[in-house]
Formats: structure tokens, sequence, C-alpha cells
């Protein structure tokens, strides 16, 4: 698996309580989506304390490092990280940011 993430790297899929979206992984790719009710009622009628447990494993495979095998939940804004900042720098850089936007709408005002 590559070391950046794009959205296009994630899969809409059907959980157990309802719609996911997880990693491009083995795990995910083995899972679709559920194209009804009629057709989530009849897949959790189906559902046994067995098959949860077994799920949950992929959870932990996750938590183990395994995020090829494992459940590894993530959001399509994966593709928008570029950087992993220090919480100092974030807010220097919101405020920075404020500051400047302030200053040019004061400009503006007559």
């Amino acid at each position: 698996m590559k070391s950046s993430a794009e959205a296009n790297d994630t899969l809409w899929v059907t959980g157990v309580l309802g719609p996911i979206r997880l990693w491009k992984n083995k795990y995910s790719l083995d899972h679709g989506v559920v194209k009804s009710k009629e057709e989530k009622i009849a897949l959790e009628a189906q559902i046994t304390p067995k098959m949860v447990i077994e799920d949950q494993k992929h959870y932990e495979m996750t938590y183990e490092g395994n995020i090829d095998d494992g459940v590894v939940l993530l959001g399509q804004s994966i593709g928008l990280i570029s950087s992993i900042n220090s919480v100092q720098d974030i807010i220097y850089n919101i405020v920075s940011d404020a500051e400047k936007r302030l200053k040019e709408v004061s400009l503006c005002i007559v």
C-alpha cells in the first residue's frame, strides 16, 4: 500500500450499523454497498454473534498495525492532508490568517 492517500483511495461500504467509508484494502474490497432496505434487513437477519466477533478482529488488526486486513475508518478528506503540524503552528497560522483577512476587509469599509 502506498504511504500517501487521496479521496479515491477510500470505499463507501455498508457496515453493521450502516454506511461507512474505509481505506481501500483487502478488508474493504470484500464488503459492498447494500442496494436496498430489504437487502440490509436480510443481511442483518443472518448476523450471528460469531460473525460480530470475527468482524471485530479486523478492527483490532488495524490497531496492531495490519492496515491491509484491518478496518481502517476514514473520510474523503484523507486526500486533503498535506502535512502534520504542531498545535502551536496551527493556532499561529489561523490567527495570522485572520489578522490578514481583517486588515484586507477593513480597507473596504468607507
